[in-house]
């Protein structure tokens, strides 16, 4: 088995024990009504977004704005009809990231970019980087990732963040329409 189909096993297996099963967030028969705002629209061809997922949100650019992001743009709907929740994933990350609207209509851009943002720096836990379903060559490249990522001793300090887990796969160019009323991160190497 080659070290990247091994290194694909180990996390595939690692993200199926993590999350939960996932129940349908949206009704089967309204999911196909939604859609998501056209700043978020992944296309493969022309990325509708770009946004480096170890940096702070204020990095973001939208392909379809010439001019950088105010806080106006971020009060739109990330999906519309608005949606009071978003559940997001990529087979490379482990976790969910859980979106909830602060607002009764909807879910914002603000409000998904600053869930997303939070999810990336939250540190790990013992158990997230000692577990049996990886072995040592993923770790060695998630420490890898993690000291690629410091700047300095400081950051250093903070430990393994769980963006780290994404070993390069930081850049975020859109998202795309998942199961069960879920939606997928599409990502790149950076």
């Amino acid at each position: 088995m080659s070290k990247s189909a091994a290194l694909g096993q180990a996390l595939g297996a690692l993200f199926t024990k993590r999350r939960s099963a996932s129940i349908s967030l949206i009704d089967p028969l309204r999911a196909n009504k939604i859609a998501l705002h056209p700043y978020l629209r992944h296309s493969a061809s022309s990325p509708a977004m770009y946004l480096d997922l170890r940096l702070n949100p204020s990095t973001l650019r939208f392909r379809a704005l010439e001019r950088p992001i105010n806080e106006w743009d971020l009060t739109r709907f990330a999906c519309e009809p608005p949606l009071a929740h978003m559940r997001l994933y990529n087979a490379h990350f482990p976790w969910f990231v859980d979106v909830e609207s602060g607002n009764p209509a909807g879910v914002t851009l603000h409000e998904l970019f600053a869930a997303i943002y939070a999810s990336m720096m939250m540190p790990i836990t013992q158990a997230d980087f000692w577990n049996n379903e990886m072995d040592e060559s993923v770790r060695e490249r998630i420490g890898l990732a993690w000291a690629q990522r410091c700047a300095d001793e400081e950051e250093r300090s903070r430990g393994v963040r769980r963006v780290d887990f994404l070993m390069g796969r930081v850049v975020m160019e859109g998202l795309a329409k998942g199961k069960d009323g879920s939606w997928e991160m599409r990502l790149r190497k950076l």
